[in-house]
């Protein structure tokens, strides 16, 4: 997925800009730098481009909700 730089209007492949740091600590979504004008440019990470499969959510599988359990070995004391 091409990502457009807003300041310069270069546009690249992901690849191509160099990762900054995290949008936000629990989010995906980086700051990238542009490599034309070095300027810092948003990018969503999730984005998905035509070529790609579709991703699948993680923990929506047909195991969600189970709950599994071991049974406990007995242990001698003594």
């Amino acid at each position: 997925m091409p990502i457009k730089c807003d300041n310069c209007g270069y546009e690249g492949l992901r690849s191509e800009f160099r990762v900054l740091c995290r949008a936000a600590d629990p989010s995906p979504d980086m700051y990238r730098q542009c490599p034309k004008c070095k300027c810092a440019v948003y990018s969503d990470e999730l984005e998905l481009d035509e070529q790609s499969p579709p991703l699948k959510i993680w923990g929506l599988g047909s195991l969600r909700g189970q709950v599994f359990r071991r049974d406990r070995k007995e242990t001698k004391e003594g």
